[in-house]
């Protein structure tokens, strides 16, 4: 569709070459890591207000060189302009903040450039306040004919006149290696400016333009909006690596569970943020966002955020167990740090995480980029969640932990390695998977209708569970004939080489959902003795061994969200199924060597203890 938008000119003075940069005359630039390749990081951010003074005053080499020197990291994230739209470094825009005492951000560039270790902004995106009160005709128009303050038109002329152009100053003048757009997709709103309405009617030939979620056209107007999101973001993240060769582009939960589906070029690497790991249990969210994120076919990561204020952090032990479910699934570990509002650092705050980050690193050989065995893929429905959304009057990019607080929570507990796949990325791959869900959707594909079918047909095992899915499948369902009751409202339906199950309910009970893998799921890959407290998931290490990762979910004592310490499992009995019997079976990161016994194609191992993560990594004859 055509861009909405016009292409202003860039500023002559910010594509030409008379850039000062921060690397010393004559000094030896050791090699950066790229961003694909990096494992562990840190994020720094203020969110810049007009009123702040000082910046940049304290923020000094010897700061940063500390930090470094404490974490470690791959990477650094810091602030260049947050939320309020106020720049924290003397940008060449009108932006800027007025009380800046000192370029902090090249203080940042030329000890992270001496040291080679990349440096990116954070950078809020669509939500920026300072534009809005400076050129209110930028922003969103809302139903009544307003704006929507703050908010950003995706349409409209602030990509081209401020965004993009200040991006490449970042990555030309400061010699930045990337950006992590803040407030952006999910800052996203419908946008009544009049010219989209336009150029809707002239799309879709609607002549009256849907102002409430009760209008019939309101799910296609919302779709529309959704694809000048994506003409953004697409434009957005060309245009500025097209003028500084190398710089990455990520916008925060952009092809996330917030917006399920399919990531384009335009972005480099995936990302997101969650304050805790809070939930029904106490890593549910964390853990649903990796296994969702592992299954999108970019390098990621997760940001969990130091603490729930800025006087009550997270312990090392808080920190490793989050960690833990993001590395247990192959991506990468950072954690958001608050700058105080001079853009420094409390040094004293990252001591926690210092420690977390040796126990990240002690496990990355047989978890970073590791590749996920398929066993049971769980459904996240691109039209299922943007239909759900539309019709509940939600944002354009909305996400919701329904999955994670229910069925993949289910699942988890009960030791059944999981992955979350959007709709395009289930049918692609479903026939590597030996069970499927789908759980509680309203709206479904029809193409992924037929392919489900087809896999069922062919050998697969389906499990349905919602009142929804007699309605959705009752093709599959009538072709199969009467099914057959198996306990707790479950039944089973065979159909040619395979077989289904359907739970005809919402919120199905958890003995109802454990019936059904129990009759579908016969011939898994893994297995643990008993029900303990681990979270489990089988993958190939980057090395191609086979591992086992066991995370410790023991709740921590009274439900706290804050807490220092988990009481450790064990023993645990571990099955895992291999062609022939292991080489050697060993507990990481400790290089322990473990007892096993095999028979019958199964590997019996037990491990002594899972104080809080522990990958059991299997040397097979056959992968030599």
């Amino acid at each position: 569709m055509k861009r909405l938008f016009p292409l202003f000119l860039i500023p002559v003075f910010l594509l030409g070459g008379g850039f000062l940069r921060c690397q010393e005359p004559g000094a030896q630039e050791p090699s950066r890591l790229k961003r694909e390749d990096c494992f562990l990081g840190i994020h720094f951010d203020f969110h810049a207000t007009a009123d702040d003074r000082n910046i940049g005053l304290t923020v000094t080499e010897e700061m940063v060189e500390e930090i470094i020197d404490m974490i470690g990291p791959d990477y650094i994230q810091v602030d260049t302009k947050g939320h309020p739209g106020i720049a924290s470094f003397p940008t060449r825009y009108a932006n800027r903040c007025e009380h800046i005492a000192a370029d902090q951000l090249r203080v940042w560039r030329k000890v992270t450039k001496r040291r080679g270790v990349p440096l990116l902004a954070h950078y809020s995106g669509i939500l920026d306040t300072e534009a809005g009160k400076k050129h209110p005709q930028w922003q969103a128009v809302n139903s009544d004919g307003g704006y929507c303050p703050a908010v950003m038109s995706a349409a409209g002329p602030y990509a081209d006149e401020l965004m993009i152009p200040q991006l490449i100053e970042l990555g030309k003048e400061y010699g930045l290696d990337g950006v992590w757009v803040d407030g952006d997709c999910w800052a996203a709103r419908r946008d009544w400016t009049p010219s989209i309405q336009e150029e809707f009617t002239r799309a879709t030939g609607i002549e009256s333009v849907p102002t409430d979620p009760s209008d019939p056209d309101w799910h296609e107007w919302s779709q529309f909006q959704r694809r000048l999101y994506h003409e953004y973001l697409r434009h957005c993240g060309s245009a500025v690596k097209k003028e500084v060769p190398g710089f990455v582009y990520c916008s925060n939960w952009a092809y996330s569970h917030m917006m399920p589906e399919p990531p384009g070029d335009e972005v480099d690497f995936l990302s997101g943020d969650f304050s805790t790991a809070a939930g029904p249990g106490p890593i549910d969210h964390a853990r649903f966002l990796a296994r969702f994120f592992a299954g999108q076919g970019k390098p990621w990561d997760l940001m969990a955020w130091s603490g729930l204020r800025p006087d009550a952090l997270k312990s090392a032990v808080q920190l490793e167990r989050e960690a833990a479910c993001v590395l247990s699934q192959g991506g990468g570990f950072e954690v958001c740090f608050l700058q105080n509002r001079d853009g420094s650092v409390q040094i004293d705050n990252l001591r926690a995480y210092a420690e977390a980050a040796g126990f990240c690193r002690q496990r990355q050989k047989y978890a970073f980029k590791g590749e996920v065995i398929p066993q049971t893929a769980v459904l996240l429905s691109t039209e299922g969640s943007y239909s759900r959304w539309d019709r509940e009057g939600r944002p354009l990019f909305d996400g919701d932990f329904h999955l994670g607080d229910s069925i993949c929570a289910t699942l988890l507990n009960h030791q059944l390695p999981i992955s979350v796949l959007t709709t395009k990325n289930l049918m692609d791959q479903m026939e590597r998977f030996p069970l499927i869900v789908v759980y509680q959707w309203e709206t479904l594909e029809p193409e992924l209708i037929g392919k489900l079918r087809e896999y069922v047909s062919g050998g697969g095992r389906l499990l349905l569970a919602g009142s929804h899915m007699r309605e959705l499948f009752g093709e599959m369902i009538g072709a199969a004939g009467w099914g057959r009751p198996a306990g707790h409202g479950v039944s089973v339906f065979d159909l040619k080489s395979g077989n289904f199950a359907l739970i005809d309910q919402d919120g199905a009970p958890e003995e109802a959902i454990l019936t059904a893998v129990d009759i579908l799921f016969t011939n898994r890959r893994i297995a643990v003795e008993g029900n303990p407290p681990v979270d489990l998931t089988l993958t190939h290490t980057a090395g191609g061994e086979t591992a086992v990762h066991l995370i410790n979910t023991t709740p921590p004592e009274g439900g706290a969200e804050l807490y220092d310490k988990i009481d450790p499992v064990g023993p645990v009995k571990i099955f895992v199924r291999l062609e022939e019997a292991p080489k050697a079976v060993t507990l990481q990161p400790e290089g322990t060597p473990l007892q096993w016994h095999f028979s019958n194609g199964i590997a019996a191992v037990t491990v002594p203890s899972v104080p809080i993560y522990q990958i059991v990594v299997i040397e097979e004859a056959k992968r030599e």
